[in-house]
Order: structure tokens, then sequence, then C-alpha cells
């Protein structure tokens, strides 16, 4: 077996950086350990779980294109066949309706991660596969999430570091010499040379390239939008990773597993549909076209039924309107007419009480012991309206209680003044005051009075 320390600080790397420095550090007691290992490696792996009908595939720390001292010895990272065989495993299983990708790592080689990619973009075309990031998911482990169905990260996650690294050591004095043969001079170009440094960067640029189009398309974005917004080979932090684009939201593990999806391919936008299935919306639209066709004649037919409905109420309410404007007309012609007939019964009320008041004062007078020429006077004293309510109602009782009050009133006061009861006539007084040139019943009656001293009005 080739020595382990070198592999890997020749490899190209997909990996954070830290992680990276870490591993390489520790290569050296990895290397001493290498001796104790005598195994053949297994492709099978007992982590996959069921959950109902979700199957859980974890991807736990450095990711690497085959088993090796550090995945079997030391248990850490994963080993992208042992991932294959898990997904293969779960994608041909019936009793799984959808996949789910624990996936928290720095990253790993470039060797058999753009296959692998593949390989979860094709398996979920099928049965949807999602991804859930607890920790980070950077680098080689991005590409492979970006390939999937959605991806779901927690507040504090983080996910980016999208971007090659070439490992070059350092040659020191005492290393062997490499001669390369002159027709090939970039098959050891040298890091610490301009020449050597562009043929390593030429190389790194070109695979990063593979890595962005792969994103750009597994995330339905473009390789510019993956330059200026995915990081810069940076890394994005939960929302602010959502609202890039590069996950698609924030969620637990419980949540993302309890997920119903569609079991076909995830949850299939129109997007992705137009891109994948262009027949499909052909047949969606024709079909679509072809039920509505019937249902908006109807709607048509529905609206012009209205539309004459509404039509024939205008007309009904015009004629109802008119009808109602003659009969406001006839109405105040009916007001008018009622008013003139009161106004009438009015008058002729007020004579009728006029008649029965002066009925009642005649009455009385005659039954006094006032002389006939008095009467007159005796009556202006008293207004028989006085005696009227507002409805016009002619309160008899009390203007007769009144006439015998004032009938009283002049007696007492004829007394008074000596003048005889009945006419005064027969005396020298009458005689006297009342004369023989002027003998009209007014005319005796004031020169009555004024003989007495009584005035004419009321006292």
């Amino acid at each position: 077996m080739k020595d382990l320390f070198s592999l890997l600080t020749q490899s190209l790397w997909l990996m954070e950086e830290n992680w990276l420095k870490a591993l390489v550090a520790s290569l050296p007691d990895i290397k001493a350990a290498r001796g104790t290992l005598i195994k053949d490696f297994e492709m099978t792996s007992d982590e996959l779980q069921m959950f109902g009908s979700t199957a859980v595939i974890p991807i736990k720390g450095p990711i690497f294109a085959r088993p090796n001292i550090i995945t079997e010895l030391l248990g850490i990272g994963c080993s992208l066949p042992k991932l294959m065989t898990d997904l293969k495993a779960a994608g041909s299983d019936s009793k799984v309706e959808r996949i789910v990708i624990d996936i928290d790592t720095p990253g790993g080689t470039v060797v058999g991660v753009n296959e692998s990619a593949n390989a979860i973009r094709k398996l979920n075309a099928n049965k949807p596969v999602d991804f859930y990031v607890g920790g980070q998911c950077c680098s080689a482990g991005y590409w492979l999430a970006s390939q999937g169905n959605k991806i779901f990260v927690d507040a504090t996650a983080g996910v980016g570091s999208i971007g090659v690294v070439a490992v070059v050591p350092k040659k020191e004095k005492g290393d062997e010499v490499e001669i390369v043969n002159s027709a090939s001079p970039n098959k050891r170009p040298d890091p610490e040379t301009k020449e050597g440094k562009e043929v390593i960067l030429s190389m790194v640029d070109d695979l990063a390239s593979v890595f962005m189009e792969a994103v750009a398309s597994g995330r339905g974005v473009s390789v510019d939008k993956i330059k200026s917004d995915f990081g810069k080979g940076g890394i994005l932090i939960g929302q602010r990773a959502v609202d890039a684009g590069m996950v698609d939201g924030i969620s637990s593990f419980d949540e993302v597993v309890g997920m119903q999806t569609n079991p076909k391919g995830g949850s299939m936008d129109l997007k992705t549909l137009k891109a994948e299935h262009p027949d499909l919306i052909g047949q969606l639209v024709a079909e679509v076209t072809a039920s509505m066709s019937g249902e908006i004649q109807a709607l048509k037919d529905s609206v012009a039924a209205k539309d004459k409905e509404a039509t024939e109420a205008k007309a009904a309410l015009e004629a109802k309107s008119k009808e109602a404007d003659d009969l406001q007309t006839q109405n105040t012609a009916l007001d008018e007419r009622t008013k003139s007939l009161e106004k009438k019964d009015t008058i002729r009320t007020q004579k009728e009480i006029a008649q029965e008041a002066k009925g009642i004062f005649e009455a009385k007078l005659a039954k006094s012991q006032i002389s006939a020429s008095l009467h007159k006077k005796v009556i202006a004293q008293i207004d028989h309206n006085k005696y009227v309510d507002d409805k016009g109602t002619f309160n008899a009782e009390a203007f007769a209680a009144a006439v015998d009050a004032e009938i009283k009133d002049w007696e007492d006061s004829l007394s008074a003044e000596g003048a005889s009861p009945v006419f005064l006539g027969g005396s020298n007084f009458s005689r006297e005051v009342v004369g023989t040139e002027d003998a009209k019943p007014e005319a005796v009656a004031d020169r009555l009075l004024a003989h007495l001293g009584i005035k004419t009005e009321k006292k």
C-alpha cells in the first residue's frame, strides 16, 4: 500500500480549512498505528435507521473516497462506498418512501464526490432525498447535499466552503530528487515557482468550476449567483444561508424526519416540473383547458342570464319608481284636499261652538235680573274661546259656570248701585235716565251704566 501520509498530503481536498489542517497534523500518528490494523474493509453499514417509512443515513466527519485506517480504525469520517451502499439499499426497499441524510461534515476529498452526487440526484428523482444539517455541511458535503431534494439546517449550522484546496508538501533538504522527462514538465509542478503555482491553480480552478456548476444545477440557480451569494468560499450560518438560497429552511432533526414529501421526487415545484417533464406540462395545460372551456362557457351564460335579470329588474324598478312618484303626487293632492276640508271643518266647528256659547249665555241672561239692554255688555266680558282645548273640544260646563259667575257679579253690582233689578222701569230714576228721546237699548244701557258709574268693560 502506498504511504498514507504521502497519499493524503498530495491529494486535492474539498474540506473546511481547520479540519484539513488537523487531519494533516495527525497523519504521522495514524501512520505509526497502521501496522496494528489487519482488516478487510466491508462495504456495508449498520448505521441506516428507519423512522416509519423514512430511512435516515448519517454522514458524520470527513468524507473519504474509500474506507481507510481513519474511518475503520479510528471511527472518524464517512467513506463514499459505504454511503452509496446505504443509499442503494434504501432506494430499492419498497418500505422506504423517503430518505433523510443527517449530515455534519467539514468536507472531504475530491475523488468520488461528483459520482456520488450524481447518484444522489438520480435517486432523488424516484424517492426524495432530503438533508438535515445540525452542525456543518461544507465543501464536499455541500456538493452532495445540493443534489438532493431539500436542505434544512439548525439555526446555528454552517454551510458552504464552496471551493477546492490543493495540499502540496514543501520539499525539505534530504528529500529524494525527482527527475521528470522533458516532454512532461507539469507532471511535478513546483508550487514554489510561478510556473508551478499556475499549473496547480489551473487544475484547482477547473475542479472548482465543476463543483460550482453541479451546485448551480442542483439548487436551480446560476453559477454567477453561486460565486456572488454563496459565501465566496466562506461559511454562512443558519438564516443567512436560507436568505442566500443555499438551503431551504430552518428546522430540527425530528421535524425533518417527520415531514411528508412527494415520494416521486420531493416537493416538485413548477420550475422543476417544466425542466424535467415538459411533455407533462403540455398534457396538463391541454387537459385543464378542455375541462375549463365548458366551465367558462357556463360562466359566460350565467353572467348573460344575470345581466338579463338585472335589466329586467332595473325596468321593474323604474316602473315602481314612476308608480311611487304618481302616488306621491296623489298623496300631495289628497293632503291639500284634507287640509282644505279640515280648515272648513274647523271654521264650521268654531261657528258651532260660538253658537252654543251664545245659546248658553242668552238662556242664563234670560233667567237673570239683568235688563236686556245690558245683555250684550255682559256677554262681551267672557271669551268662549278660552274654554276650547287644543283638540277643539268645547268645555260647555266650565263656560256655563263662568257665565253664572259673571251674571251674579253684574246683578250684585247693579243692586249695590240701587238700580231696580227689573229694567229699572216705572221709577223716576228710569224716566230721568232713560228719557224718551232715544229709547234704543244700547243707548239706554250706556246712559244707565254711566249714571250708575259701572264700567262697561270687565272689572
